[in-house]
């Protein structure tokens, strides 16, 4: 008889005035777990919610032959930049729909920002190392926060109906990870995954063997 795995997501809503957090936990059976980089985020159906966000840009940087951070997260019409921090050059591109780019052979050179319009995931990779493999995440909301720890907490949302979404690469594409919350005042919601929570973790790079002057 085999074993199915079993994922909890909850979330505990409380109240103050006008405003509520969020506090997250993750669990595999009775066991609390964390899944750094995990992503959760909130989309309000009163879009008014979102009518103070102010634009912002983050930063996807090249250093030692990876991608930091693994999991970008940005919010729709923002944008991202991919600083190259190593001696060598690097091709950075996505072939995301509705967010594919191409960034040509650059070192130690930071390029213009770019806006992604298209919410949904971006796996981002470069086309001289191909062990170099990143994430981009655009939702379509200012709530979001990914996990560091055990718990998580998103502040601050105004009271109203929110989608509450969780993603990260590990977890599978089977799971049910939307659910649907009305609140004005405590609410616990659980996210049951059925499916095993995959042991992804970024590639590290290989031993360099060339000198840099041999390299792109």
């Amino acid at each position: 008889m085999k074993l199915g795995y079993y994922l909890s997501l909850a979330l505990v809503i409380f109240s103050s005035s006008a405003l509520a957090t969020i506090t997250v936990s993750m669990k595999t059976g009775a066991k609390q777990i964390n899944l750094p980089g995990a992503v959760v985020w909130a989309i309000p159906k009163d879009k008014t919610a979102m009518s103070n966000t102010k634009s912002a840009v983050k930063d996807m940087e090249q250093i030692n032959r990876q991608f930091k951070p693994f999991i970008q997260v940005s919010q729709r019409t923002n944008s991202i930049r991919f600083p190259n921090r190593d001696e060598t050059a690097h091709h950075v591109y996505s072939f995301a729909k509705g967010n594919d780019f191409e960034l040509p052979l650059y070192k130690k050179a930071v390029p213009e920002p770019i806006a992604f319009d298209t919410a949904g995931v971006i796996p981002v990779g470069c086309n001289i190392h191909d062990w170099m493999i990143g994430y981009i995440l655009v939702v379509d909301t200012p709530f979001y926060k990914q996990f560091s720890n055990e718990t998580l907490t998103l502040e601050a949302l105004p009271h109203g109906e929110y989608e509450i979404h969780l993603w990260h690469p590990a977890l599978s594409k089977k799971e049910n990870l939307k659910q649907t919350l009305n609140y004005s005042g405590q609410a616990d919601i659980n996210f049951h995954l059925k499916h095993k929570v995959r042991n992804i973790e970024q590639p590290r790079p290989p031993e360099q063997n060339i000198d840099d002057d041999q390299d792109y």
